[in-house]
Parts: C-alpha cells; structure tokens; sequence
C-alpha cells in the first residue's frame, strides 16, 4: 500500500499509540516505510504457488484475484488516498497468466487471418485453406487436451508454453499439410489420376514431412533432458504437439484430398483448371523460368564464392552466440502489470528483494539455544558474518536471531529485551536449536542479473568471514532462495543445454543419414542450420540488447536453438529429396539441384512467409522473452527460406558432386535405387 499525499501513520485509526500491544519500532520499520508513505501488508499461505491441486487448478493464483476484488470493493466504500499492489510469487503468477490470455486474444486471430490470406494466395483459392487451417485446428484441440494431461500427471505447464504451442502449431502443422496439398496440385498438374496424385503425394511429400517431423519431435524430446522445469515441460508439450500435427497431416490431409479432389481448390476448377496447367507446364516446356531457376543457376556457378561469404558472415555472428551474456530476469520481462508496480513500489523502502529474499542458512553441533539461554559465543559469530552480509552495497537489510528486526539487538540480556523482540528471535532458530536463519533483503530485484551475479560473490564474503570466526568451524553455511537457485540453474544448465544441443545435433544427423542415404548432406544440413540460428540471434541481440536495451532470457539461445534445429530440416529435408528425387529420374548433379530448386523455391517460400507470420504474431506479446523469441523466429526461417536454401544448399551440394550421396555400405540410397531401377528397365 502507498500513498503520494499524506502519512500513512498519521492516517491509521485507532492511533499506534492506542493499540492494544506495543508494537516496538523496529518491527514497525520492518512494515512502515521511513517516509511513513509506504506499508507492507505480509500474508503467508501453507501452499507454494506452484501448486496445483486435482483439477488442475492454482488455488493460490484464486486467492491473489479474491484479494484483489476484495481490495477493489473496499476502495468503492473508502475515500483513502492510496494505492494498494497485490504483489509476491503468486502475484506474479498470476499476472503472468492474464497477460498471457490476453496475448492469446490477440495473436490467434491476426495468425490465423495471416495465414488465410498467405495460403489463399499460394492456391489460388478460397476454399483450399481451410483444409490446413481445419488440419491445425483439429491438432491444436488434442495437443491442448495432451498438455492438460501434461499439467497434471507430470508438472505444471508455464503459461508461456501455451502461447508457444499454438504458435508452433500453426506455423509447422501448416507448413506439413500445405506441402502435402501442393505435392497433391503438382502432380495432378502433371496428369496424375486423383488417387496417383494423393499416392504421390504421401510417397514423396510424406517422406519429406515425416522425416523433418522427426527432427522436430528429436529436438523438442531432447529438452527433457535438462532438470529445469518448464523447460523440461516445454520439450514434453510441444514434441507431443508435433506428433499430432504429423499424424494428422499424414492422415486427415490426405483423406480429405481422395475425397474432394480438385474441387478443394474452388473456384479454380473446371476450364480454369485446365488454362492455369496449360499456363504453367507450357511455360515450363519453353523453358520460361522465373527467380528460383535463376537462383539456382548462379549458386551452381559460383558456388565458392558463395560458400566463403556465407562462412565470414558465420564467424561473428557465431561468437556472439556462444558468448552473448543473457538474463534471468523473468519479472522484468512481463511489462508493467500490478505485480510489477508493487514490487517497484516497495523497491526504494525495503528493497526489491523482500518478496523473494535471500536465504541463508547456518548448521552445525553445536547448540545455539538451549531452552532458557543462547550460546552467546555462538551469537557473537553469527552477528560477525551478518553484519558482514548487511554491509554490502548490494544488501538492503539482513534479518536473524540477533537482528530479529534488521537491527542488532542486545542478546546478551535477554531479559531486557521485550517478550515479542524474544519470540521473533527463536523464530530465526531450528525445532533442535541447532540450525540458524538469516533472511537478505536485496536492493535488486531477485532474478535481475546484478542479483543473480552478487551470489557468487555473496558465497565468497560468507567463506571469507567464517574462516576467522573459530565458533563456526563446525558449522556449514549454505545460501539458497529464488536468486541463489536461478544462479545454481545457470551453472547447471549451462552443462545440460551443451548435452541438449549435442543430443539433438546427433539425434536429427542419424534421422538425415538414414532418409537421405548420405553423410556429407546432414553434415551439412546441420551446419546450414546452425548458420541461420547464429544470423537471426545476432540481429535479435541487435535489436533487443543493444538498440532497445531489454537483456536477452537466459532461455532464447537454447529455445532458439532446439526449434530451429528441428523446424530449419523442413526446409533442408525438402529441397534435398527432392535433389535426391531428381537424381534418382537420371539427372546429373547440377540439372538436378537447378530443377530441384526450380521445382520446390516457391513453395518452400510461401510456407516461410506462412511460418514467419504464424512466429511474427507473438512479437505482438506483452512479454519481452515472448517478443525475441518470436522476432529471431521469424528472421530465421526467412533467412534459412531465402538465403541457406535458395543459394548456399544449392552451392553446396553442387561442390559436393557424387560424393553427396556416399554413405558406407547398405546405408547408401542414391546407387542402390539407380541400379534398382537399370534392373527393372532391362
């Protein structure tokens, strides 16, 4: 509660001086703001707010709504002057919750009227989108139910995942059935049959989607691996998403096809059916190519020089990504909702840290109470090392059995002190006596990065200060809370993401070696990839870190990274069996990557302007860790569209010549299915 006019002592009725217990002005400090313009009102719950109970439920996130409609129809009734924030971990929660709703009002329609548009445009229809946008549809309901399922079986689902999951849903889920509708309109541009068309289709395109869904599901499935929650969840959640989605587009997709054949693509059916193939294949046969036949043409003649530009670009950009310092400043990230002001509220007065505090723990033998006395030795170490604590430029104040109150006391006479200065000093104290509590309030907010870095340093000062205080030689002092912890996490999985990353480079390279029968082309493929994570999280740094000042989250590269690993082989998978098609027809290598490229360009670019806008709407996200997670999105997949497939897997393979599909032994596919089919022709 806070008040810009007057007091709030003056302002409180009965007076202090009236109340029927003697409140000792240590205490009241604790509570009243020096300014008396600022109070602090604690209420404790017996849950954490993680908690979630058998329908799936936050009871304390409720509680912080009750509290707060309570606060607002007291304000109807009183004419008071101030202004009350509902703030703390479940608060916060909370607010993260709303926000995230309220996001989710906004980004599902302008998504989906995105990519209505996009995909009207690449059929030429008004009736053709519907069958992916229904396909997403129909995947987003039962991967919503699995994350539910999720919620409550395993662990609870941040809301951040949820706007994620549908976001990657309408970007990949579409992405999938609109490569198997546009496989389905080549071929029957061809001259297929309906249902040689459909067969086509799943043959050449399934395989394509099959295999980048596996990539996907790799990468996803390989975040279980870290011991940090949500991200363990998140991987869960939308690998399970992605298996959906790929079901459905293997199945639904198809049915839907062998039903409905062309008329999906009303109203361009019947003769105008007939003039669009006769427009497109005629235009093909007089050799009448637009830009992705160009494209191809120059990459495979200057395929070096493109290669060695493509490395230079790399080198930086890669640099920047492994040495980039993020945050872990979660809070700071939501914008400004009623959590948020509270805390800053309270920053100035009692610190920031107070809804999180520091925690610090000190255990031994050695008994620090004995029922009618204190240790005093004891005591007097342990006043020492707080007070070396309280001295830091970074600490706002250090409460404990000598400071029950932030201030040090005469715990020397006992009886002296107060009853109630007593009983908040064997509140500081284990149930054995053994065991002291000291509680840091920080000047900081708990998950900034000035936070989290003082802990390190915080563990020295402790280290320092003990070994010169003989009492405590026995005795082990350990440092935990939500900054210690979110420190803790950076060292742990800065080793798990290095163990997640590698998973799912091998993971996605054996899927690749197996599909496509070579060991240079995943080589390479993973390696393309990793160019354009680097590319688009050097501009995102760019963009966020440098030009708008918001810190890149802890959690971007390593997102980044596994979504891209997975969702960029859609693209990479694509091109190359249909390279690998080509060849597989007879072509040489170079007329077969021109065709290839020809043949697949536009289509691989209308589904990166369908996935970039899908990715592009969560910038529209109140959260800032939301908004560079969408910008990188977006700037990668149009860079790994338009540059790494257009030009640089191009170049590549080109240089590569035969030995792009070499594989040792029965591994290898190109020259089994060539002789294959010699065989058959004889």
């Amino acid at each position: 509660m806070r008040s810009e006019a007057s007091p709030i002592r003056s302002s409180l009725r009965p007076p202090i001086s009236e109340l029927p217990i003697e409140l000792p002005e240590q205490l009241l400090s604790s509570f009243v703001s020096h300014d008396n313009k600022t109070m602090l009102l604690m209420v404790n719950f017996d849950i954490s707010a993680a908690y979630v109970n058998d329908d799936g439920k936050f009871p304390l996130m409720e509680d912080v709504r009750e509290i707060r409609e309570e606060i607002a129809s007291l304000n109807k009734e009183m004419d008071v002057p101030y202004k009350a924030y509902v703030t703390g971990e479940a608060a916060i929660s909370e607010d993260m919750r709303v926000s995230s709703e309220a996001d989710m009002k906004m980004i599902e329609p302008v998504t989906i009227v995105i990519i209505f548009i996009l995909m009207g445009l690449l059929f030429r229809s008004v009736l053709a989108q519907f069958l992916p946008l229904g396909a997403v549809g129909v995947a987003i309901g039962i991967s919503q139910a699995l994350m539910f399922a999720v919620g409550v079986l395993v662990a609870p689902v941040n809301v951040i995942v949820t706007t994620l999951l549908f976001s990657l849903l309408m970007a990949v889920g579409t992405d999938y059935a609109i490569f198997i509708v546009s496989r389905y309109r080549e071929e029957r541009m061809k001259g297929q049959s309906r249902q040689d068309a459909v067969h086509a289709s799943v043959t050449w395109a399934g395989e394509s989607i099959v295999t980048s869904g596996a990539t996907v599901i790799i990468a996803f499935f390989a975040m279980t691996i870290s011991s940090f929650p949500m991200v363990k969840i998140m991987g869960l959640v939308l690998g399970l998403g992605i298996v959906v989605a790929l079901l459905i587009s293997l199945t639904l997709v198809p049915s839907v096809l062998l039903l409905l054949g062309n008329r999906i693509f009303w109203p361009n059916t019947g003769k105008r059916w007939e003039k669009h193939v006769s427009s497109t294949m005629g235009a093909r046969a007089k050799a009448k190519h637009g830009y992705f036949h160009r494209a191809a043409n120059f990459s495979v003649k200057h395929a070096k020089v493109i290669l060695v530009a493509a490395l230079l670009v790399s080198i930086p950009s890669t640099y920047l990504f492994l040495t980039a310092e993020t945050s872990f400043d979660l809070i700071g990230s939501m914008g400004e909702p009623e959590s948020v002001q509270g805390m800053n509220a309270m920053t100035e007065d009692f610190g920031a840290g107070k809804i999180m505090p520091t925690k610090v723990v000190i255990t031994g033998e050695t008994p620090v109470y004995n029922g009618t006395g204190f240790n005093i030795e004891y005591l007097n170490a342990i006043e020492s090392l707080t007070a070396t604590i309280a001295a830091d430029d970074m600490v706002q104040s250090v409460s404990g059995v000598t400071r029950p109150f932030g201030q040090p006391v005469n715990y020397t006479d006992l009886d002296s002190l107060p009853d109630q200065t007593v009983s908040t000093m064997l509140e500081g104290l284990s149930s054995d006596g053994k065991s002291v509590l000291l509680t840091v309030i920080l000047k900081e907010q708990p998950m900034s990065a000035d936070s989290v870095h003082f802990i390190p340093e915080l563990r020295e000062q402790i280290d320092e200060a003990k070994a010169s205080l003989t009492a405590l030689d026995d005795s082990e002092v350990l440092v935990g809370g939500s900054t210690a912890i979110n420190h803790d996490l950076s060292l742990t999985t800065t080793k798990q993401f290095t163990v997640i990353e590698i998973a799912v480079v091998v993971g996605i390279f054996i899927v690749l070696l197996l599909v496509l029968g070579s060991v240079l082309l995943p080589a390479f493929a993973v390696v393309s990839i990793a160019m354009s994570i680097s590319w688009s999280f050097a501009l995102t740094w760019l963009v966020f870190g440098e030009w708008q000042g918001i810190p890149i989250l802890w959690m971007v590269p390593l997102v980044l990274f596994v979504i891209l690993m997975g969702i960029g082989m859609d693209y990479n998978v694509f091109i190359l069996t249909r390279i690998r098609e080509e060849v597989h027809k007879g072509k040489e290598i170079k007329q077969a990557v021109v065709d290839a490229v020809d043949w697949t360009g536009g289509i691989i670019t209308a589904l990166a302007l369908i996935m970039a806008g899908a990715f592009g709407t969560i910038m529209l996200s109140s959260n800032a860790m939301l908004q560079q997670f969408g910008f990188a999105l977006l700037v990668a997949v149009l860079l790994d569209a338009m540059v790494v497939r257009t030009y640089i897997v191009p170049a590549a393979v080109t240089l590569m010549g035969k030995w792009a599909w070499w594989a040792p032994g029965r591994l290898q596919r190109t020259g089994r299915e060539e002789k294959r089919k010699k065989a058959e022709d004889q």
